[in-house]
């Protein structure tokens, strides 16, 4: 007995001396109660300064890069008799893609052959409208490359009813390959102009240069420049199709709805009446049908479409109609060129390079290995992560951890309805059904059972041929591989239990549509997950962000779900506006931030979802983290250190993942990373107990959210 008893006094003072170790971005010579996130950031700098090939540092990017770096090392190791048939092929492509010789012995040959001859199309004289056989060219491309034209063709869950999977038409956003990217964005913005020679026309007219030299047109330098212009503003009016000018729309428009479900019959006569004066139309069963081959999909005049903007789609459809068919020609082989560039010789690869370090979609220095890496595992896509994630689990990441993540969540899942039920603000209806939401949440840990042994990897991979020292062709055969297997899903009732994304990406995320939840082996380490099994500071820091996330089934839009994921409505009306009430408060507290140094003010509004699940995830957070210490007493009662109570430490710990150097984006939904800290700790009475704060409003640091005329500064949905 007296040895249990030194055995666990000494497992506990292990806890208390990692815990005082953790904290050490703390900036003493700041008050806590002046600005938080700097006295619990402040040194992070110091410690973390921006790595080489990054534009800012964080928790999150800090754990993805020892993500890659480790799986680096898994693709460049030694092959071994117990890896999977579809890891070593992972290994191939990677080692095929990082060959540089091999590749630049063929050179542009594998491209300019995919390419059929063109640029040498580019001279002909005659301007004829699209015709069938365009759509169908396109349709092909769209099923052997995995590149989509003009519309963006995916299968998800009906958002009138999640129940079903229906064919979203929607327009195309032009993405540049994601593999090159932190993540995907499109190819134009504001700052591309027809009538200059932005960075993206150079960047085509180099790659139609290459390719002319390869095929020994006498095409000039003027008319690919020319040729390069056109099609960049035939693609700023695909992105701008909304303000297109046709007319008003004379058909009989309530034959298809103006954003719902439709059939591909529907569909059909729609667009023949709207073409009517061209000589032909679209057919979209044959589109469909090509563009879905290699899925095994049957398409039907019944099959389920999902039109997100009528408008949107008859603008594309008669732009595109009345347009040259070269200049389609060139648009359909720049988009294929551009995806195909960075994979051929070292010239073209390293002209990619530049583009992207200079319109800044990734940093200078960008390594040879993460494009490869990320083009194995067609990030943020799937590819082969499945099968490079499951030799990543069996190394790195152990079923107890992960069997302690999925009892985490589900801690804080009960925290929440701790809370809900406390509202006394919601009606009883709403309120059950609130809690029957939650309980409805799907939560899929760790990964998908595709990647959980070899045997269920060959599965999943059955129908993928990987060849070896064929890196272009393997590019491709990943690309229309992933498509036809979310084309597959078509038609059929709603699977929930299906990973949409790489389980090798540090990120967890809420999908309304299928009321599902992913959280990833990738985020079970340090510095989100300790390995620690007797710490509960990771409620402050991964169950923050678990919190976070189930939360987003009750923010600002997704409230608007039911526990189907279908748009309905579950609130009653004058819960209804009380929610709405509380939530102005937010948007009028965080409106009145502004980032250090800038003249940056976050946009409440555009934030509120973000904004509600952080705070409400830090409250669950709080509440797990107190249900679990009540059970623990033994092991934590009294702990503190460095004059740190455990309610300290748990502050310091949720303020740690989101200490941030570098660059910031001021494009993202989320708050900036200091709001993301002091945004949600102003709306904590339990925070100033626990640092002894005054609760005051601090001109210069605290500001006040007052959103009703008692003037209160604490913003508290539940």
């Amino acid at each position: 007995m007296s040895r249990w008893i030194f055995t666990y006094t000494f497992i506990q003072l292990l806890f208390l001396i990692r815990a005082d170790n953790e904290f050490h971005y703390v900036d003493q010579s700041v008050q806590p109660c002046d600005n938080f996130y700097k006295f619990a950031c402040g040194n992070f700098e110091n410690i973390h300064p921006v790595p080489e090939t990054f534009t800012s540092w964080d928790g999150f990017v800090r754990l993805q890069k020892e993500v890659d770096e480790r799986l680096k090392n898994l693709l460049e190791g030694d092959k071994t008799q117990g890896d999977s048939k579809f890891f070593m092929k992972a290994q191939e492509m990677y080692a095929g893609c990082m060959d540089s010789k091999t590749r630049d012995k063929k050179g542009i040959s594998p491209m300019y052959s995919e390419l059929k001859g063109w640029p040498n199309k580019f001279n002909a004289s005659a301007r004829t409208k699209v015709t069938s056989a365009d759509w169908q060219r396109m349709a092909n491309f769209v099923a052997n490359f995995g590149i989509q034209f003009i519309f963006k063709l995916t299968i998800r869950a009906d958002v009138l009813n999640a129940t079903r999977t229906s064919i979203y038409i929607e327009q195309d956003d032009l993405a540049l390959p994601a593999s090159l990217l932190s993540k995907p964005v499109q190819i134009l913005d504001n700052n591309f102009s027809s009538r200059t020679n932005s960075d993206f026309i150079l960047y085509l007219a180099k790659i139609m240069e290459a390719l002319r030299n390869h095929s020994r047109s006498s095409l000039s330098d003027k008319d690919i420049l020319a040729t390069a212009k056109s099609v960049n503003e035939f693609m700023t009016s695909l992105t701008d199709a909304m303000n297109l000018d046709y007319g008003a729309d004379q058909t009989a428009a309530a034959s298809i709805p103006s954003a719902g479900t439709t059939t591909v019959g529907k569909l059909q006569a729609w667009t023949d009446e709207i073409l009517v004066n061209f000589s032909d139309s679209i057919n979209w069963k044959t589109y469909l049908q090509t563009a879905f081959k290699k899925s095994g999909v049957k398409i039907t005049a019944d099959t389920q479409i999902f039109i997100t903007n009528r408008k949107v789609l008859r603008n594309l459809l008669i732009y595109v109609h009345d347009s040259a068919k070269e200049l389609l020609d060139d648009f359909i082989f720049s988009r294929l060129a551009s995806f195909m560039a960075p994979e051929t010789s070292s010239d073209l690869y390293e002209l990619s390079i530049n583009f992207y370090t200079k319109r800044g979609y990734i940093p200078p220095n960008y390594p040879k290995w993460k494009y490869c890496l990320h083009k194995v595992v067609d990030f943020p896509k799937i590819g082969l992560s499945f099968a490079v994630a499951q030799k990543y689990r069996d190394i790195y990441i152990s079923e107890k951890t992960v069997e302690r993540a999925t009892q985490m969540i589900e801690n804080l899942r009960d925290a929440l309805e701790e809370l809900i039920v406390e509202a006394e603000w919601m009606d009883d209806f709403t309120k059950n059904y609130a809690i029957y939401k939650l309980k409805s949440i799907l939560i899929l840990t760790g990964g998908p059972d595709s990647m959980k042994t070899k045997q269920e990897v060959h599965r999943y991979y059955k129908k993928l041929r990987i060849y070896k020292n064929d890196h272009h062709g393997n590019i491709n055969r990943l690309r229309s591989f992933n498509q036809a297997k979310n084309f597959a899903e078509v038609g059929k009732p709603r699977n929930r239990n299906i990973w949409t994304q790489s389980p090798l990406i540090v990120n967890a995320y809420y999908n309304g549509l299928n009321n599902r939840i992913l959280f990833p082996i990738s985020t079970m380490r340090e510095p989100l997950f300790s390995e620690n099994v007797t710490s509960l500071l990771d409620y402050a820091r991964i169950g923050s962000v678990m919190a976070h996330e189930l939360t987003h089934a009750f923010d600002s839009e997704g409230r608007l779900l039911d526990a189907e994921g279908s748009l309905g409505s579950w609130w009653s009306q004058l819960t209804a506006r009380i929610y709405a009430d509380k939530t102005k408060c937010f948007v009028n507290q965080y409106n009145k931030y502004v980032v250090a140094d800038s003249n940056f003010t976050v946009n409440g509004e555009y934030t509120l979802p973000e904004n509600i699940a952080d705070n409400v995830g830090l409250r669950a957070a709080l509440r797990a983290f107190k249900n679990d210490m009540k059970k623990n007493i033994p092991l934590n009662a009294g702990s503190s250190s460095n004059h740190y109570t455990e309610d300290q430490k748990f502050y310091l710990s949720f303020a740690s993942i989101w200490c941030h150097v570098g660059a910031l984006t001021t494009s993202d939904k989320h708050a900036p990373y200091e709001y993301r800290v002091r945004g949600p700790i102003q709306n904590m009475e339990h925070f100033y107990a626990t640092w002894r704060c005054q609760r005051r409003v601090n001109r210069q640091q605290t500001i006040s959210a007052s959103s009703n005329s008692k003037g209160n500064d604490i913003c508290i949905l539940w």
